[in-house]
């Protein structure tokens, strides 16, 4: 058994995109124009995408409960399904770099920026770190050191990671047409996640292993954005079943340090863009897509509760896991979606009052 498998597939599929013109191109190779592209309040493929990524990460800490427990599981099973949606984290911070403006030179849009992240993700992070220490009852002293190394939670680390990314962004905004940029981006994730443990001060994540996934969002928009059709290339396929191949042969539970791999899936799924967004299914992540921060923040204390509540049961691992999965996905969604509403009518209601 290979001692580092994940590094070990990174160092292939690197090679591999450096090697094959058409992986190399849609990688590390920007699209942008010299015209900024206007988005919409909301994008029906960026919020496809975030609608498969919640989706995906709902069933990684679903396999995560049973992962770390004592009963008997299907490792390989629980490792290979992990790996394969590692996408998921990867997806998310694309999006936000698609969604990235140049707001240096704009006061007004720079405070208008500020409020908005402040509003939708400051905020509600803070809230969600406050319900889970009053649902367990967690001690206050340790609520501030929580909040700022996301350790109330594991998937709280991500908000922490996102929120640095947004505190750099506007400063390195205007290079993302230079054809360095994504070489270099790529170079300090890369470093970032070879020795992402010295790299951690007090405990608090460091962006640098993710800052590509944004980068690439960045400089990327407007090929995005324009909706041009795009034909999917035979070795984008070919790199989706070494990648799969290597996971099966080399064994190991990933995170969401899989480059290539999370970058060539996504341009699959924008080639697939139409249809998907025609097919039921696609209107469903569509739909899922506008309230992921929300799911994002609740779903693995609902998940957890779920798993709880089904680990003792006599039924075998399958049985089990099936059970577990299925009741997360749509109690997650709901109560994510209940604490969407909440907030926003907390929020209209203190506007209410200010005005």
């Amino acid at each position: 058994m290979i001692d580092k498998p994940e590094l070990v597939i990174n160092i292939i599929l690197t090679l591999v995109a450096i090697f094959i013109a058409d992986i190399r191109k849609v990688v590390f190779e920007n699209h942008t124009t010299s015209n900024e592209v206007n988005v919409k309040d909301r994008e029906p493929f960026l919020d496809l995408i975030k609608g498969v990524s919640i989706i995906a990460v709902i069933i990684i800490h679903v396999g995560y409960f049973f992962g770390v427990s004592k009963t008997e599981v299907n490792v390989s099973f629980l490792n290979i399904t992990n790996n394969v949606l590692r996408f998921a984290v990867p997806f998310f911070l694309i999006t936000s770099g698609i969604l990235a403006k140049d707001i240096r030179k704009k006061e007004v849009a720079c405070r208008s920026f500020v409020f908005a992240k402040t509003k939708n993700i400051l905020i509600p992070f803070i809230i969600a770190n406050l319900f889970v220490y009053v649902i367990y009852n967690k001690d206050l002293r340790y609520f501030i050191f929580d909040l700022i190394t996301g350790n109330t939670l594991p998937p709280y680390y991500y908000i922490i990671v996102l929120l640095q990314i947004y505190l750099i962004y506007p400063f390195i905004y205007s290079y993302r047409k230079q054809s360095w940029f994504l070489p270099l981006a790529f170079i300090i994730s890369f470093l970032s996640f070879v020795y992402k443990d010295y790299l951690e001060l007090m405990k608090i994540p460091f962006m640098g292993g993710y800052l590509f996934y944004f980068a690439y969002g960045m400089a990327m928009r407007e090929h995005f954005l324009s909706k041009e059709n795009v034909k999917v290339k035979n070795s984008w396929y070919v790199l989706i079943i070494l990648f799969y191949l290597l996971t099966l042969i080399l064994g190991g539970y990933y995170y969401n340090m899989l480059f290539i791999y999370a970058i060539v899936s996504f341009n699959i799924l924008y080639a697939f863009r139409k249809p998907l967004r025609k097919a039921k299914i696609g209107l469903v992540f569509i739909f899922l897509g506008k309230y992921t921060l929300w799911i994002y923040l609740t779903h693995f204390i609902v998940s957890l509760c779920i798993y709880t509540l089904v680990k003792d049961i006599s039924y075998g691992f399958a049985i089990k896991y099936i059970i577990v999965t299925i009741f997360s996905l749509p109690v997650s969604i709901f109560v994510g979606l209940s604490f969407d509403k909440l907030y926003k009518h907390l929020v209209n209601y203190i506007y209410m009052l200010v005005k």
